[in-house]
């Protein structure tokens, strides 16, 4: 994966970079609406940077078969990882978490649920 995207950024310098600056704009609002718990937003900005990564080449057809088949039961689905791999992260509908497993053991893929609401991992940013 990464000479697949080392290739399309030299090919495609201009573009690549906007796309990185857009990358952390995603990031950015990500966390407000992680703040807001805007779900729907959230969904979309995954949306946005699995399409992202597809382009720049860091994803596969087995990958995208899988983000686009749970679309339908999440508010956003994406690749994770360093990509290629076949790892994928879905923020579900809470109500089509059954349909979503079908999904994935229909596709012969394992599958794992996490359920959030419990305090994560905090970062700080130490000014000097």
């Amino acid at each position: 994966m990464i000479k697949e995207v080392a290739s399309f950024a030299s090919k495609n310098y201009k573009l690549f970079s906007k796309m990185v600056e857009v990358a952390s704009t995603i990031s950015v609002n990500l966390v407000r609406y992680l703040e807001r718990g805007e779900m729907e937003r959230i969904g979309y900005l995954m949306n946005m940077n699995h399409e992202m990564l597809r382009v720049i080449g860091a994803s596969n057809s087995i990958l995208d078969r899988i983000v686009y088949g749970s679309r339908p039961f999440c508010f956003g689905s994406k690749l994770t990882g360093a990509g290629g791999g076949g790892c994928t992260i879905h923020l579900v509908k809470r109500e089509r978490t059954k349909d979503l497993n079908s999904f994935l053991s229909k596709t012969c893929y394992k599958s794992m649920f996490v359920k959030a609401g419990v305090e994560g991992v905090k970062s700080w940013r130490i000014r000097n």
